[in-house]
């Protein structure tokens, strides 16, 4: 299963559309791409594997929670070296600069 294709869009089906609705448009849609018929055999292949997700209703509900879940962004949060990680040097230098603007 395909998590970059969207299966409601391929079938032109909405989130809420029953399973009879789903197989009626699979059916008109499989009419119009069938290689056969002159459609592209890379449509028909999505068109089959949207149906077989959103047709099984394990397969369409673990589809659907795949969809709804956010996706999570890792953001660094800028922060400089604790004074322990600056070494000596650095916490020599800290001292100088309080000493010198009291």
């Amino acid at each position: 299963m395909s998590s970059k294709r969207d299966y409601y869009e391929i079938l032109g089906a909405n989130e809420d559309a029953s399973a009879p609705e789903i197989e009626r448009l699979y059916k008109r849609q499989a009419r119009m791409r069938h290689p056969d018929r002159g459609g592209a055999e890379d449509d028909m292949k999505a068109l089959n594997e949207a149906y077989s997700v959103l047709h099984d209703v394990n397969a369409r509900r673990a589809y659907d929670d795949s969809r709804r879940k956010p996706k999570r962004i890792r953001r660094e949060v800028p922060s400089a070296p604790a004074v322990r990680e600056v070494g000596v040097y650095g916490q020599l230098l800290s001292a100088l600069l309080a000493i010198a603007l009291v």
